[in-house]
């Protein structure tokens, strides 16, 4: 789902400053780290944090043309690297257009060929030795039992990466873009990423995913749930 909030008005050159925000939502609603929710089967689990990169990201003209806002972003959530802001031609936009992850170039990069502040430096502690960057790291706990109604006190682990990962997500909505402030959230539906078109993973089960050679079946599961998740309503 993504959900756009106008503000402000009109500024002489035609252009406005755009955020985008990663929000993690619970039916609709946002949620805060480590706050318990439950999966589609009613178990108990939370998110704590969650890390992704943004590669290649568009906005959509109505003739069909490409405006492109970021070639790259590491979003962080919870905190203030969970948005960021570029500047974009006023205009009524017809959707958004971004990949997860990283194009197997990029991914053969060296984080030691960054300065610390860009996204794929070592400071940043996304690349990890042969599986090369990770494109999503999620990360909170579940509740294991039987029951499955009681404190989550499992770890709940996913980092899912590889070049087979890298995951486009294509939004068509319109999006008018007329003010001076504008606020763009891409909300996150956690449990679509456990249950989607994609498959269905039992977190009380399967609730660790490093992207190994044996896990991938899973992780690609996850990772195509996880873009479908922002789809609109």
């Amino acid at each position: 789902m993504i959900a756009v909030l106008l503000g402000g008005c009109d500024d002489d050159e035609g252009y406005a400053s755009l955020t985008i925000s990663l929000v993690p939502t619970y039916h609709g609603q946002k949620i805060t780290s480590e706050q318990v929710i439950t999966d589609k089967t009613g178990r108990n689990f939370y998110l704590r944090d969650m890390r992704v990169y943004i590669s290649d990201l568009n906005i959509l003209t109505d003739n069909g043309d490409k405006v492109l806002l970021e070639d790259l972003a590491l979003m962080e959530w919870p905190g203030t690297k969970s948005s960021f802001q570029v500047t974009v031609p006023k205009d009524d936009y017809q959707g958004v257009e971004f990949y997860i992850g990283l194009d197997s170039v990029t991914n053969s990069a060296l984080p030691t060929d960054f300065e610390a502040s860009h996204p794929l430096s070592a400071e940043q502690d996304m690349h990890w030795g042969m599986m090369k960057y990770r494109f999503l790291i999620f990360e909170g706990s579940v509740d294991t039992s039987v029951s499955g109604d009681l404190a989550p006190q499992r770890p709940l682990s996913f980092h899912l990466g590889r070049d087979a990962l890298f995951t486009k997500v294509k939004i068509i909505r319109n999006v008018p873009i007329t003010g001076i402030g504008v606020f763009f959230t891409l909300n996150f539906e956690v449990n679509d990423m456990f249950d989607g078109d994609a498959g269905t993973i039992d977190i009380s089960v399967d609730r660790v995913n490093y992207s190994g050679e044996a896990e991938m079946l899973k992780a690609g599961i996850l990772m195509s749930n996880f873009a479908d998740s922002f789809q609109p309503d």
